[in-house]
């Protein structure tokens, strides 16, 4: 697997399906995760080499009908890409600190998660994606106070305001809170799953 990931949301699932088999017919690319999430929304989210992710890219602007938004990742940070492939990471009981950001759609999530890992020594903690939370993205990241705070202000400067549903900082969170971070049905479910 590459580094360049693609992810789109469009507000109908039928629409949805049709892209993600025009988009692995036109390219070398891999379905990372394809599946409705709330409010009727079917989102994609694919990976492989720049130039494969960016043919699947030219074939879902050819079919922007229905598309709520997207983003291209070309160089995304390796745990963004492993999440989608591999066991999340293991919740410590005290983390110094931890950061959570909100955003209203799935794509920009990505993106600003991806912004903040590349600022500094963090770790994801926690990924909610579209499924009970009305379609928005939500990453817990956890690290040292500075880190956790340069990777806040990095994901708010990717995104326009609009886009930003919360970010906050916990400086020495309650272990009995970080432990609700293990179990969770809401969490981001992976193809296959």
């Amino acid at each position: 697997m590459s580094d360049a990931l693609y992810i789109v949301e469009y507000s109908r699932i039928s629409r949805g399906i049709v892209v993600l088999d025009r988009m692995r017919k036109r390219s070398g690319i891999t379905a990372l995760y394809a599946a409705p999430v709330c409010i009727g929304k079917y989102v994609i989210a694919v990976g492989g080499d720049v130039g494969d992710v960016r043919e699947a890219k030219t074939e879902a602007d050819g079919l922007a009908d229905g598309m709520l938004s997207s983003y291209f990742i070309s160089g995304a940070h390796p745990d963004v890409m492993g999440y989608f492939t591999r066991a999340p990471n293991r919740v410590p009981g005290s983390p110094e600190a931890v950061g959570i950001f909100e955003t209203r759609n799935i794509s920009s999530g990505f993106v600003s998660l991806d912004a903040a890992l590349k600022s500094g020594s963090t770790e994801i903690l926690k990924i909610w994606m579209g499924h009970f939370i009305g379609g928005k993205f939500c990453w817990i990241l956890s690290g040292e106070v500075s880190e956790v705070s340069s990777a806040l202000q990095a994901a708010e400067r990717t995104l326009s305001g609009k886009e930003i549903a919360g970010s906050e900082l916990i400086p020495r969170p309650d272990a009995s809170v970080t432990a609700l971070f293990k179990s969770s049905s809401a969490s981001i479910m992976r193809t296959g799953e």
